[in-house]
């Protein structure tokens, strides 16, 4: 390569080199609001309160009844857990079901089942919150593409009671409420709210059956979910 063609190549207009110190400059702020960042926006690390799990592995006197503090902060018992100096054997031997009750938890609260990530979790509670609430724990199952080993573990360390689930007026809502439950879905609102304009309201869970557009098995699941209020 000759002298004049290297020339060609290093010589810079003055658009050119004004470009170039804006794009330099650029990357020094960038880079440098990048390493100021966690210094402005320190946080806190989050502490669970787990001792529910394990407090029957902690010896307490016989008239000391266990008092657990916020969710976020440490009792007395849970400092005595993390102080003591278990061995793997009984470390093994105080892990049990976590029984954490599905319809109440969060989403950082699932993160303490094994194999359960925030990903994960957060399918889960928008799964749990479009339904209304789970009235059975293997609903977690239908979560969509939640990995099977994952629903094995909500199994075994979440329990469900089936209360306090949040109903819809069939008779009375409109599709675009209908239309976001999972179990119905936009066009079976449609369908549902032509057949009460034809044939009058439902008067219970049965009267789905007629529509021919559910199985009965999938009438029975979508039902706890229902009010039949006629008046």
């Amino acid at each position: 390569m000759n002298r004049e063609v290297l020339k060609d190549l290093l010589t810079f207009s003055k658009k050119e080199k004004n470009g170039i110190v804006f794009l330099v400059t650029m990357v020094v702020i960038v880079g440098i609001v990048q390493w100021c960042l966690p210094f402005l926006f320190q946080k806190k690390p989050i502490q669970i309160d787990v001792m529910h799990y394990f407090h029957d592995s902690i010896q307490l006197d016989s008239n000391e009844k266990p008092t657990y503090s916020h969710r976020f902060e440490r009792s007395e018992q849970q400092r005595y857990y993390y102080q003591k100096d278990f061995s793997k054997k009984e470390k093994g031997e105080r892990w049990r079901r976590l029984g954490l009750p599905i319809n109440e938890v969060d989403s950082t609260e699932l993160t303490l089942i094994r194999g359960v990530g925030i990903y994960s979790a957060r399918k889960i509670i928008k799964y749990r919150d479009a339904l209304g609430g789970f009235y059975d724990t293997a609903q977690v199952r239908e979560t969509y593409n939640l990995k099977p080993e994952i629903g094995d573990s909500l199994l075994v360390h979440t329990c469900c009671f089936g209360e306090n689930l949040r109903q819809i007026e069939i008779n009375q809502a409109p599709d675009s409420v209908l239309g976001r439950h999972p179990y119905i879905g936009w066009k079976k609102a449609k369908i549902i709210l032509a057949y009460i304009q034809k044939h009058g309201t439902f008067s219970q869970c049965s009267d789905l059956i007629k529509m021919r557009i559910w199985s009965e098995e999938e009438v029975q699941a979508l039902c706890p979910y229902l009010k039949f209020n006629t008046e």
